[in-house]
């Protein structure tokens, strides 16, 4: 059990997505809970994404095999993680990340209390990310929350499971 050696992880990686591409596996994540929660002593209305990745032939369950990214570099401690102001998304909750094949894209899928389900997108993991593009609107299909990405196909089109509110 490595969790008891990752001092860290119940706050950037909280919540947390794994995708791969190439030699590595990369990991998306944010600190626990949802934005703004007066029950945790958070106000804030903003969020942010953290990125760590490891080689793909690493024990991943290994927190020695990470290395995160500071916002200008990947670094080895988990404390030099820096704000990435690029991934602010607003309001939002449950990140999944994916990478897509067709594209050559990293695709970010997450809750946005603005109005639905929404993502952006990158050719690198650490960005520039896109602007907010909508999946699925709360009018279409309620609110939608926690969505994974079960595949990608041959197209690029992705098949996604969602909650619903």
């Amino acid at each position: 059990d490595h969790a008891s050696y990752w001092p860290n992880s119940y706050t950037c990686f909280a919540q947390a997505s794994l995708c791969q591409k190439g030699d590595y596996v990369y990991m998306l994540g944010t600190l626990p809970g949802r934005y703004p929660n007066v029950q945790l002593g958070w106000a804030e209305t903003k969020r942010t994404f953290y990125a760590a990745r490891a080689a793909a032939t690493s024990d991943i369950s290994d927190p020695q095999s990470w290395e995160y990214w500071s916002g200008t570099e990947w670094v080895a401690n988990e404390d030099d993680v820096r704000i990435m102001g690029s991934l602010t998304a607003g309001t939002w909750a449950e990140p999944c990340v994916v990478y897509n094949p067709k594209f050559d894209r990293f695709m970010m899928i997450y809750r946005s209390f603005e109005g639905g389900l929404v993502f952006k997108d990158a050719d690198k993991i650490e960005g520039p990310w896109s602007g907010t593009k909508i999946l699925v609107t709360d009018e279409e299909f309620g609110q939608c929350y926690a969505a994974s990405v079960l595949k990608v196909d041959e197209n690029g089109d992705l098949y996604i499971v969602a909650s619903q509110l």
